[in-house]
């Protein structure tokens, strides 16, 4: 279950689940994390599981691992990996009992195995119930709710447990240095007062970062309210030839995932990736050499430069920065809304502070919003993106670093000067 999509057609139902088999994560490759040298290379192309190595280890190098069970056994014999992680559910239902059983939270739906039907067949609901074990079902069906009410799905960096009325959960960023535990914990911490409503925030970026940041919201106290403005898609694009440059440069972790196999020729050089998600996105394409650094495209730009890395091929949307000894070659594109969506309109009505993620959606909500801007509080990732919202707001703030938990981090303050 824990691959199967938050959100399924109404004409489906899950009828039943199996009683669940054990959810953890066992290491192939070490007695344990700890155990694992310094700067070991972990395979898993799980958002969860590397966050939370990284969560322990900031040290380890994390990259994707592909094929099945006995493929991905076979890369850590040859030494293409140090260690690797895998379901134990998965191991024990092939009959193996490998690895070290590891502590981290799992996956929403983790070692279950539902049986989905049509959700008018009611003959066949009647009869899979002898099967049902209710213990499971509801403790899955409560994981997966959480997951859905935080715009999240499989590739998110979320992990939940339920047992009884209680759900255990933990929502991390891509690297691992943001950890939020469970919900109650996290809104203490950002110090959001437990008996006033929650304050809507309005989250304009494209998914899947829309889910990413509506689940760091929620783990705030936060009311997400996802109404992306933008519709990303890959376009047609032909590589130059690799031996022209000596690095890639990432601005948008759309690059990294909707390249396509033409990015296949730079994997070996060094990947200047701005944030922590698109380093991650970075991973899952395949660089090894992934380089962060603080501040925007253009402040990496520099430090490659400075490194002399350079020229640096850029892969990018079809609305992009120039940057000096960079070629930039658009791979996607983000197609405009040509009207607000009603949950942006409906959010804006109940008093939302809108996130300005890019000067393009910001500059983009200024046009769509009208002559609402005037009730609306709104906070920027960056200088850039504030400039091209404009003037006529309620209110407009830049958030402290170019980071979507710092932008968060605003929004959360504005909400709790408004509670005093």
């Amino acid at each position: 279950m824990k691959d199967v999509e938050t959100l399924r057609p109404a004409i489906f139902a899950i009828a039943a689940m199996l009683e669940r088999a054990d959810t953890s994560d066992r290491l192939i490759g070490a007695e344990s994390i700890e155990a694992l040298p310094r700067g070991a290379l972990v395979g898993t192309s799980s958002p969860r599981r590397a966050a939370q190595l990284l969560a322990r280890r900031s040290d380890l190098r994390v990259a994707p691992i592909r094929g099945n069970v006995q493929t991905r056994l076979a890369k850590i014999e040859r030494g293409e990996f140090d260690a690797t992680l895998l379901a134990a559910a998965g191991l024990a239902r092939l009959g193996l009992d490998l690895g070290a059983p590891l502590d981290l939270l799992p996956a929403p739906a983790q070692g279950a195995i539902g049986i989905e039907i049509l959700a008018e067949r009611g003959d066949l609901r009647d009869l899979l119930a002898a099967i049902d074990h209710r213990p499971t079902h509801e403790a899955v069906t409560a994981e997966r709710a959480f997951l859905a009410a935080l715009g999240g799905d499989c590739h998110s960096a979320v992990a939940a447990l339920a047992s009884d009325v209680l759900v255990r959960a933990e929502l991390l960023s891509a690297d691992g240095r943001e950890v939020s535990a469970d919900i109650d914990e996290a809104r203490h911490q950002h110090g959001v007062a437990g008996d006033v409503p929650p304050v809507k925030v309005l989250i304009l970026r494209p998914q899947p970062g829309a889910g990413e940041t509506a689940a760091r919201a929620g783990a705030m106290g936060l009311d997400p309210v996802v109404a992306p403005l933008f519709t990303i898609r890959p376009i047609a694009w032909t590589p130059p030839a690799p031996a022209g440059f000596g690095a890639v440069l990432l601005t948008s972790a759309n690059a990294a995932r909707l390249a396509g196999g033409g990015m296949t020729p730079f994997l070996s050089l060094p990947c200047y990736a701005v944030g922590e998600r698109t380093a991650a996105a970075a991973r899952e394409a395949g660089f090894r050499d992934i380089r962060t650094g603080p501040g925007d495209g253009e402040a990496l730009s520099r430090m490659i430069a400075a490194e002399g890395s350079g020229p640096a091929f850029h892969p990018c949307g079809r609305e992009h920065r120039a940057f000096d000894n960079v070629l930039s070659l658009p791979v996607y594109a983000a197609d405009a809304a040509e009207h607000l969506p009603d949950p942006a309109a409906s959010a804006i009505a109940q008093g939302a502070i809108a996130l300005l993620h890019s000067p393009r959606a910001a500059a983009l909500f200024a046009q769509l919003a009208g002559p609402l801007r005037s009730a609306v509080q709104v906070v920027a990732i960056s200088p850039a993106a504030a400039e091209a919202a404009g003037a006529g707001w309620r209110s407009r703030r830049v958030a402290e670093s170019p980071r979507d938990h710092a932008l968060l981090e605003l929004a959360a303050k504005l909400c709790q000067d408004a509670a005093i």
